[in-house]
């Protein structure tokens, strides 16, 4: 797959998706920096590591309210008639994507990479273990990446396996593809969001609200990039999304 066929798919499912997408986005700029507010103030990463239960529960509802915003944007980028339909589709995106968001977070909480933390000489089983997680994850992240796309748009048929399929030799087009577009925004929008900040003099748990909210053009392009994998791969099947 060629990089340049994913990035002209993801500018053209954006372009023709138009105003229409408008409700998407703005899910994706309020709810994303929602999740990362939460996090900031109530769910630090030493008190989930400590296994502090409100922490938890706060560090899940972060981790489903992005990934409700990402299949609303999903659907309406792929031409789904009614992308705010609650079903089966929708339900399995959540949980897949905000799985995957937990599973980076308590990766995170295991190694003791929480803001702040002073350095520190892992055990060696620890450091083998965050390692091989790490691993692991990056691997899930780029080869599963249409399983919940698939899901979200109404195929059942779309396992894991199916999506690994559909990503050999997709991988290395989708990651230069989401370089050169949500790589590029994000680059200047977190030097906007940094000038910002230093502007308005705010403290680092602010800041760090900022820089999401300014990050939701990179997120829009990140979750085009993806859906125009899966539409190089499957097509238009926005005729058999829903239940």
């Amino acid at each position: 797959m060629a990089t340049k066929a994913v990035v002209d798919t993801a500018v053209g499912l954006i372009r023709a998706a138009g105003a229409v997408a408008r409700p998407a986005y703005l899910a994706v700029a309020v709810l994303w920096p929602v999740s990362v507010a939460l996090t900031v103030r109530f769910a630090p990463m030493e008190k989930v590591a400590k296994g502090d239960p409100t922490s938890i529960a706060v560090m899940i509802l972060a981790a489903i309210l992005p990934a409700i915003a990402g299949a609303l944007a999903t659907r309406t980028l792929l031409g789904a008639a009614k992308p705010w339909r609650l079903d089966s589709g929708l339900a399995a995106y959540v949980a897949i994507e905000a799985g995957m968001a937990l599973a980076w977070d308590r990766l995170f909480a295991l190694g003791g990479l929480e803001e702040g933390a002073k350095a520190v000489q892992l055990p060696p089983l620890t450091a083998i273990t965050l390692f091989v997680g790490a691993l692991g994850l990056v691997l899930a992240t780029l080869y599963w990446q249409l399983w919940p796309v698939g899901r979200v748009m109404g195929d059942r048929t779309m396992t894991p396996m199916r999506s690994v399929q559909q990503m050999v030799g997709a991988v290395g087009a989708s990651i230069l593809a989401s370089l050169l577009l949500a790589g590029a925004a994000g680059f200047l929008m977190a030097a906007f969001a940094a000038a910002v900040a230093q502007t308005l003099g705010a403290s680092d748990e602010t800041a760090v609200i900022i820089l999401s909210v300014a990050l939701t053009p990179a997120q829009i392009l990140g979750l085009a990039v993806t859906a125009a994998v899966w539409r190089l791969r499957n097509g238009a099947q926005v005729d058999q999304v829903f239940d």
